[in-house]
């Protein structure tokens, strides 16, 4: 969701304000949108700039309160809420909100979503009495950019040529509508490892000016707070990495995901690598005010997988012993059970996504899958299944259930589960599940099964009553999921044979021995006819 914000300053509508102004938006407030920074240093005051308009950090507290970002108690007296410039409500002629934009972004050739005022100018197009609900962003080509400023118009074919729109704030710094802010809030999907589209680390970027803080499951991730000059920030989820860059790049500022969240006192499943756990997924709030009155500069730049706010992600993973690689595990397929409001979610669409990508038929359309009429579905290793259209408030329990869960640990959202029998379809076998959820608070649930035993496959080759036993090797083809098996084989006290092409060699009376395996590894097995 992108929402803008309009803010006025003075009754009159006039964008000229001293920093101690109280009128219009600023009345009653601590937060000031002005026009004479003054040339105080910057921490003094969040409302000045100092002489180099540095971030000044620390302006907000660590964890959002009630949605909302809430002014520290270390840099001003009056600690208040920041929902009256966030929420949706209007304000007589101090506040307009334009909710539910489309149409900001574009995705370029590697993937990314991507605005820059550099080199586009986006715009909420006026009819003379309303804004337009979605954004027209025309291509500078080569023009001198005028920076972002989404409730001026373009006069002319010349896109640089702006001006303030009809109704509402008049001239401020160059004649163009300033004092506004925005917000942007989706979820998404953690890739194994953080890496997506060709093994590229999953980020979020972005470079300009006022006040940028960014929150990942209410907690401040990114702080760029102040009035400055164009700075820049980055989120690294592969690796954790949080970088800052101050105006001109006089300072490089840094943290990670982890001292993030332990700053605000939250705890969050991590990978080694420092980003959050494979296939978990997040919500990012973005909140963005341009309160100097001078230049106005955006660029957002990211490249993780987005899902609907009112959706769940059921995640299947298989790993060997320690978390390492197992062979076979890609094609096993795996059966749950969904269960919305305490009833079979029966035959309901989902979307198929497999390493945290959502995946694509050769028209390039989604690929999905739908629920049976038991509310049962299967995923292999590294696929996730994303149910759409469940209200943030519904409650749902997910099911594993499978006779070969006996070979496996199973975790789920990173604690062990024990395996218990169930009898709903009057069948026992084994089953694993979840407590009851609710989608608002747990948008996302990852089974893991890790492997505890392994399985072992017999072959052997027996002659039919009255044939005569020779010395012939018979040649047996064994597939493994499919594909034609090229490991070793044991016959009898023997060991270290090998299969080509599938072919394994036995005499009457042999068997073959094969360990190893993954419990729900399937299997064909073909005697091959001389001739």
């Amino acid at each position: 969701d992108i929402n803008l914000f309009d803010y006025q300053v003075g009754g009159d509508g006039d964008e000229s304000a001293g920093w101690s102004n109280s009128e219009g938006i600023n009345n009653g407030h601590a937060l000031k949108f002005v026009d004479n920074k003054g040339s105080d240093n910057h921490t003094v005051n969040i409302n000045q700039d100092g002489s180099s308009g540095k971030i000044n950090s620390g302006m907000v507290e660590n964890k959002l309160v009630d949605g909302y970002p809430k002014l520290s108690k270390d840099k001003t007296e009056k600690v208040e809420l920041l929902d009256y410039l966030f929420d949706l409500r209007e304000t007589n002629n101090v506040k307009k909100v334009y909710s539910g934009l489309d149409k900001l972004f574009t995705i370029d050739q590697e993937g990314y979503h991507v605005f820059n005022s550099d080199q586009h100018y986006a715009y909420l197009k006026n009819n003379g009495s309303s804004f337009a609900k979605e954004f027209t962003v025309g291509n500078i080509e080569g023009q001198n950019s005028p920076g972002f400023y989404p409730f001026s118009q373009p006069t002319s074919s010349t896109i640089a040529d702006i001006k303030e729109s009809s109704d509402e704030a008049t001239l401020g710094y160059t004649g163009v509508n300033h004092y506004y802010g925005m917000t942007i809030e989706t979820s998404f999907i953690q890739p194994k490892g953080g890496k997506i589209n060709n093994n590229q680390d999953m980020i979020f970027e972005f470079s300009g000016d006022d006040d940028v803080w960014v929150f990942i499951d209410d907690v401040l991730v990114l702080d760029l707070g102040g009035i400055h000059g164009k700075v820049s920030g980055t989120i690294n989820f592969a690796n954790g990495e949080v970088t800052r860059t101050d105006i001109k790049g006089s300072e490089a500022l840094g943290t990670t995901l982890k001292k993030a969240f332990d700053k605000a006192g939250v705890n969050v499943e991590l990978e080694s690598t420092g980003g959050f756990a494979d296939y978990s997924t997040h919500t990012i709030k973005f909140f963005y005010l341009e309160r100097g009155n001078f230049d106005s500069n955006c660029m957002i730049k990211f490249n993780f997988p987005t899902i609907p706010k009112d959706s769940v992600a059921v995640a299947k993973e298989v790993t060997g012993e320690g978390g390492s690689g197992i062979d076979y595990a890609d094609n096993i397929d795996f059966e749950f059970n969904m269960k919305v409001a305490g009833s079979n979610y029966v035959k309901q669409e989902y979307a198929l996504w497999k390493n945290g990508e959502e995946v694509l038929d050769e028209y390039g359309q989604p690929v999905t899958g739908t629920t049976d009429s038991d509310g049962n579905f299967t995923l292999k290793h590294s696929e996730m299944a994303v149910f759409s259209g469940i209200s943030a408030d519904s409650q749902y329990q997910v099911t594993e259930l499978g006779a070969y869960l006996n070979g496996y640990t199973v975790y789920i959202d990173g604690t062990v589960h024990e395996v218990n029998p169930d009898s709903t379809s009057g069948i026992t076998v084994p089953s694993v599940q979840t407590g009851m959820l609710t989608v608002g608070e747990d948008q996302s649930v990852v089974f893991r099964n890790e492997i505890k035993n392994r399985a072992t496959l017999n072959i052997k080759k027996q002659l039919a009553t009255g044939e005569e036993a020779t010395n012939k090797e018979f040649q047996i083809k064994l597939k493994i999921q499919g594909v034609e098996y090229e490991g070793t084989y044991s016959v009898g006290a023997q060991s270290g044979f090998g299969a080509n092409d599938g072919i394994i060699a036995l005499k009457a009376g042999q068997t073959a021995t094969i360990t190893g395996l993954p419990y729900g590894v399937s299997f064909e097995v073909e005697e091959m006819l001389d001739g």
